[in-house]
């Protein structure tokens, strides 16, 4: 017998749709948050519910890491670096970990 793998949905959210949506409700105001590429916006847009459903108030490293393994490819953690890279300030603690 084949075990077989559910399949990801794809996530066709429109940016305006993303940034209308709850998870973004106190970040909306983040300088360049609107001008992100879109999969960078999806890829925070999945951080912020993950972290939300696991409870996760400050993200550590392990965190991320748990987040990353979930999404099966190490291109989840280089979005949510490039995502968070345009959105907070350089020395921001979370981007020295992702």
């Amino acid at each position: 017998m084949t075990e077989t793998v559910p399949r990801r949905r794809y996530d066709r959210s429109t940016p305006e749709e993303i940034l209308a949506g709850p998870a973004f409700r106190g970040l909306r105001r983040l300088l360049g948050l609107a001008d992100l590429p879109t999969r960078e916006l999806r890829s925070l847009h999945r951080f912020l519910q993950w972290s939300e459903a696991e409870g996760v108030e400050v993200a550590r490293v392990a965190d991320l890491l748990r987040f990353a393994s979930k999404g099966g490819s190490s291109r989840v953690l280089a979005d949510l670096r490039l995502a968070l890279g345009r959105c907070l300030p350089e020395d921001a603690h979370l981007l020295a970990m992702v």
